[in-house]
């Protein structure tokens, strides 16, 4: 993803963020390529499987801001966690966008150094890859994540009304944080790819 694109779309998850806390309408949106620092699991989202992988992929994230940093190089803040979910099999993939500046000596020199501080061992399993969406439908789901099933059908029904097929793994954007949030104020971006 060119510098360009990458300001665009972290501006429209900042205006997703900032917004009054209500549902939004589905759309269609194109996705370009983006970096990624994600790693893999299975098991109930949300269990212990999952928040360990969550601590380990934010370590690694925050320290590469700081690496960055160190380096004289403006290492930005670490982006909102992302989910990819398959729920026939229960394995998702744990993602937070990544800087062009990362690369993959650099994950691993921080991932090395993390797995073996507070973050436990899913920070060994970091990795940097690219992923291209292309078209999706979207909507901003509030309230607990685990209401999250109505936004997801109500997507299902737009992308059948638009002609469209469900295709790959939903992904959800977790635009609020929950350790601050009311559940009830939770505002999470729901994504499907189609075509």
């Amino acid at each position: 993803m060119d510098a360009r694109a990458a300001a665009e779309y972290a501006q429209h998850l900042r205006s997703a963020a900032h917004e009054k806390p209500q549902a939004s309408e589905p759309r269609v949106v194109d996705v370009g390529w983006r970096r990624l620092l994600t790693v893999r699991g299975t098991g109930e989202p949300g269990g212990e499987e999952f928040q360990a992988a969550v601590r380990g992929l934010m370590a690694v994230a925050h320290g590469i801001r700081f690496a960055l940093r160190r380096k004289g190089m403006a290492g930005g803040r670490v982006g909102n966690l992302e989910g990819f979910f398959d729920h026939d099999d229960q394995s998702w993939t744990l993602a937070v966008a990544a800087d062009d500046a990362v690369t993959p000596d650099l994950v691993e020199q921080v991932r090395e150094h993390s797995s073996r501080a507070a973050a436990g061992p899913a920070a060994a399993h970091v990795r940097l890859t690219e992923l291209c969406e292309r078209r999706a439908v979207e909507a901003v789901h509030v309230g607990p994540y685990t209401d999250a099933r109505r936004t997801i059908e109500r997507l299902q029904r737009f992308a059948h009304d638009q002609g469209l097929a469900l295709r790959g793994r939903q992904h959800e954007i977790y635009l609020s944080d929950p350790r601050r949030t009311a559940p009830e104020r939770l505002r999470t971006l729901i994504r499907q790819p189609v075509v």
